[in-house]
């Protein structure tokens, strides 16, 4: 094969029913140098034992492992890659092929360390979901600098719409948190950190599938809860020995506890939290009050969200009359 220019990952676990779509969409590329490494789970998943016509093409590879979940499978992608840039892709999506290579083709010339796109949802189907696509309005294109992007525009953290030159990520030491929930919200706003040059397209070329049983849309549960905390303080870590601008300490502080506060949001519908939750909550809220120069604003919102959260645990301490309920 020739120089390779772009590396597709693809994790493959419990999606039989979409997996033939996801593959004819990238073997449709046209214009580019490419391969494709496709992860799979060798023990628990039958997912690709109706698409053996397509795993014989030469640009597919197959990287077998044990179920470690999406991270460690993008990882191992990562580590066998070849392509100058890499792209990370869900399983049970597809892309627009036309429009990927016209993005890629684009800007690949410029060498940035992450090209940045747009996507449109689907259904189970594979029909548009108009009404939450007109939702979605996306403002930038162009060239950016890394910093400027993650501080005016991103708000949307999903790594399959961003590819990432490979030395970039290798030089940067940047691979993905295994065994936790929000891996893409812990990676994203590290990765636009580091970044020099970013490119940015507004013309959509990824369709995500919107469909029961997928991660994204399980309940909200304690493990959940748990790692939006430990990526609220891995973002934290990353601020305290990476980031030196005031600026963008502010906005990992606020960036980590969006996260958190937005996941124990979703979790209280559901479930009370328990005593050593709690615990892990008022660390990390303790720890963020106590970050030096931290703007007056930030600081109001944070005891905003202390006093809330307190009102919240104190209701239902009240109302069910014992402290703590374990779901």
């Amino acid at each position: 094969m020739n120089y390779i220019q772009l590396s597709i990952i693809i994790p493959v676990f419990k999606v039989k029913d979409y997996v033939r779509k996801c593959l004819e969409s990238v073997l449709a590329i046209s214009n580019l140098n490419y391969e494709i490494i496709v992860v799979q789970d060798v023990h628990a998943d039958n997912s690709l034992e109706d698409v053996p016509d397509l795993l014989n093409n030469p640009l597919i590879r197959i990287c077998n492992q044990k179920n470690a979940g999406l991270s460690a499978a993008r990882n191992a992608g990562l580590f066998l890659a070849k392509g100058e840039f890499v792209y990370f892709m869900d399983s049970d999506d597809y892309i627009n092929p036309i429009a990927f290579s016209n993005f890629f083709v684009r800007y690949y010339p410029l060498s940035p360390d992450i090209l940045v796109g747009a996507f449109k949802y689907v259904n189970e189907n594979g029909e548009g979901l108009e009404q939450q696509n007109n939702q979605l309005v996306f403002t930038a294109q162009g060239v950016f600098k890394g910093q400027d992007y993650l501080l005016r525009y991103l708000s949307l953290p999903m790594v399959w719409l961003n590819i990432y030159k490979r030395s970039f990520c290798l030089d940067n030491q940047l691979d993905f948190k295994t065994g936790i929930y929000f891996e893409d919200n812990e990676f994203t706003p590290r990765a636009l950190y580091l970044a020099q040059d970013v490119c940015v397209t507004s013309s959509p070329f990824y369709y995500y599938r919107i469909r029961s049983g997928s991660l994204a849309q399980q309940m909200f549960d304690g493990k959940k809860l748990e790692d939006s905390v430990f990526v609220a303080n891995s973002l934290l870590d990353f601020s305290n020995y990476r980031v030196k601008e005031k600026r963008m300490k502010s906005y990992f502080a606020e960036r980590a506890l969006s996260i958190f506060f937005g996941t124990l949001g979703f979790f209280l519908q559901n479930h009370f939290v328990n005593k050593e939750q709690e615990r892990e909550i008022n660390l990390l809220l303790r720890r963020v009050s106590l970050l030096a120069n931290l703007p007056f604003h930030f600081r109001l919102m944070l005891l905003f969200h202390r006093i809330t959260l307190r009102g919240m645990l104190y209701v239902v301490k009240k109302r069910y009359k014992y402290k703590y309920f374990q779901s």
